[in-house]
């Protein structure tokens, strides 16, 4: 794996900040950093405002107990191709 989230590779495709995200769906920049790194996981009104913000399913961005999925190097292009 790679280490980093398909969330913080959809943001960054973008060329938006954390602080562009919080602002974007009204949360702290802290939580977006926290769930990028897996450090928590996110709660359900944040999974599906993430994956409308980046026009995905919840499914795609977090696995089944809420945490960011990292990305599969393979599966980086498609991602954000």
């Amino acid at each position: 794996m790679t280490g980093l989230t398909k969330l913080e590779v959809l943001r960054r495709a973008r060329g938006w900040t954390q602080t562009d995200v919080s602002q974007m769906i009204g949360v702290s920049g802290g939580l977006i950093s926290h769930i990028e790194r897996r450090v928590r996981s996110s709660y359900p009104k944040l999974r599906k405002a993430l994956a409308e913000l980046y026009g995905v399913s919840e499914s795609t961005l977090f696995d089944d107990l809420g945490m960011a999925k990292e990305v599969d190097p393979a599966g980086l292009e498609r991602l954000v191709g």
